[in-house]
């Protein structure tokens, strides 16, 4: 019985802490107010969790694992979000198709967790992780598939970094707009579309 009712304060906690760092952001995000909207004292409210860091993992952590599981299962375990890949070792066609699979994953991920992936986009150091692991996958497409005995070598990793801001803006700007964006048309159709921008890395010099 004990048991059920800790699990039962610490679902309070969680949807009281995603209500808050959704609308303040983690900066202004308040333990106090946390505490108050799950019905304890901040004291007990420490006991589960020692900070604002932890609290905002127990949030995020569960849907940047179901981002990070589409990726792997996409590309068979040989691209992970947490790790730099070396190599991809897949047919320009293939990563296509596995791209257009894993936009339309992460689209439905959009739609079931609309807050924590809000929260996700505005957690600076998330998007700065986010941002050197694309750069690196930029780099490692483009090492695969283009030839790059030419000047533009010595320039691929900054060039990358650029391209990576770009798709990291552009994919802010659709999850932090999602609503209005899906008045107007489908997710999948956006994401699709800005997805072209990706498939021109892959065409041959």
């Amino acid at each position: 019985m004990a048991q059920v009712l800790k699990e039962f304060q610490r679902e309070k906690i969680l949807a009281s802490a995603l209500f808050e760092f959704y609308t303040k952001g983690e900066d202004e995000a308040s333990m106090r107010m946390i505490a108050k909207n799950a019905q304890m004292t901040v004291g007990n409210l420490y006991c589960y969790y020692p900070g604002k860091k932890e609290l905002l993992s127990a949030i995020i952590q569960p849907v940047m694992d179901k981002i990070n599981e589409v990726i792997m299962n996409q590309t068979e375990d040989r691209l992970s979000l947490f790790s730099k890949a070396d190599r991809i070792g897949f047919s320009k066609e293939l990563i296509q198709e596995k791209l257009l699979v894993i936009s339309k994953k992460m689209i439905l991920l959009v739609k079931q967790y609309p807050y924590q992936m809000k929260i996700i986009i505005q957690n600076k150091e998330i998007t700065r992780q986010l941002h050197q692991w694309l750069s690196n996958l930029i780099v490692v497409l483009v090492m695969e598939f283009n030839d790059l005995r030419w000047q533009q070598e010595e320039y691929l990793h900054i060039l990358s970094e650029m391209f990576a801001s770009a798709i990291i803006s552009g994919m802010v700007y659709l999850i932090d707009r999602a609503d209005d964006v899906q008045k107007k048309c489908e997710l999948d159709e956006v994401m699709n579309g800005y997805l072209q921008m990706i498939f021109s890395l892959l065409k041959e010099n």
